[in-house]
């Protein structure tokens, strides 16, 4: 599967939500996500732009939580985030950390967020409160191989336009990149 993903940074929060809506959006649940990136000795995944996460993924209000593993391979152009990607959910978080450590991973840094969910067709808006960043939204599309994945950026662009968010807004940077950034910076 290929994650077809656009990021841009976002400045009024209400405006966003109402827009998503007139567009015929739905509103999903709302989550508190804590990611851990891990990276390792004998393969920096930062420099080979990679991600290896796991993530702690919790509905706003409810104390259960499910936990998963990803990893991402490398971007795959220069306008989206769009990434080859492999999930699962883990049963055991801290024999995953224990696997991860004794093949030579460690933690890198932890992003923090509360992420609401929308749904359109195959499209999912996630509106992003990400901590010591701001706010952000982030447009994906699962496609099923790499010849569907121009077409789905053209249509997460698309919408971008519906949605009045100026394409100079974009990033191509993960949540990852920019925290680390803007702590050496």
């Amino acid at each position: 599967m290929f994650e077809v993903e656009i990021k841009a940074k976002l400045s009024d929060i209400d405006l966003i939500k109402d827009s998503l809506l007139d567009l015929s959006f739905v509103k999903d649940t709302s989550v508190r996500e804590i990611d851990i990136y891990y990276t390792g000795e004998e393969r920096n995944l930062p420099k080979r732009d990679e991600a290896l996460r796991i993530r702690y993924s919790n509905i706003i209000g409810e104390s259960s939580y499910q936990a998963f593993i990803t990893y991402k391979g490398r971007k795959l152009d220069t306008i989206s985030q769009t990434r080859e990607e492999y999930e699962s959910s883990i049963g055991d978080i801290d024999a995953m950390k224990a696997i991860l450590s004794h093949l030579g991973y460690y933690p890198l840094f932890t992003v923090k967020k509360t992420r609401e969910f929308y749904h359109f067709d195959a499209i999912t808006a996630c509106i992003d409160q990400v901590d010591d960043l701001g706010l952000f939204l982030e447009l994906e599309y699962m496609a099923e191989n790499k010849e569907k994945k121009e077409a789905a950026l053209e249509q997460l662009l698309n919408m971008l336009d519906s949605l009045r968010i100026p394409r100079e807004s974009l990033t191509t940077k993960s949540y990852l990149e920019l925290l680390i950034a803007s702590q050496t910076s």
